[in-house]
């Protein structure tokens, strides 16, 4: 029963992890309600801009969510509030709720088998890309190329 109780704490503190970034003094509790609201906010935009061609960009995502133009913020805070929007776009995604993608600078909720042909063309490159660094890593140690550094 103990082992129950502790497996279940792991398992709810591994699932919020991004969300112990300190910045701004923010505590969990809040920085809960903020992914709660982004998320309200990422629905009520991108409801818009379903499809390629109703595609909307970095800049009015930033700006629907955080209600600012990224100009107005700091670098850093721009930084922080864009992976912050991009993690929970990721997460929405996996968990199927809104699959969100984009093609170059063009964010978009996919919707045809002509945009769901793309998006699969650009995770095959990335997966040849990752396997192309597994090989030359490999090429690495069996050259034992580390001796030259």
């Amino acid at each position: 029963m103990k082992q129950k109780q502790i497996q279940k704490k792991r398992t709810i503190k591994k699932s919020k992890k991004f969300l112990l970034i300190d910045y701004d003094q923010l505590k969990v509790s809040e920085m809960v309600a903020t992914v709660k609201e982004i998320t309200t906010r990422l629905f009520k935009h991108f409801k818009d801009h379903v499809g390629k061609d109703e595609s909307t960009s970095p800049v009015d995502i930033f700006e629907a969510v955080i209600g600012l133009h990224p100009e107005e913020v700091g670098i850093y805070k721009r930084e922080y509030w864009w992976n912050v929007i991009k993690k929970i776009m990721s997460q929405l995604r996996k968990s199927e709720d809104l699959f969100i993608v984009h093609s170059g600078q063009k964010w978009f909720v996919l919707q045809s088998t002509e945009e769901l042909s793309g998006y699969k063309r650009n995770v095959k490159n990335v997966i040849r890309g990752l396997e192309n660094s597994i090989t030359r890593a490999e090429r690495w140690v069996q050259n034992k190329s580390w001796q030259n550094i």
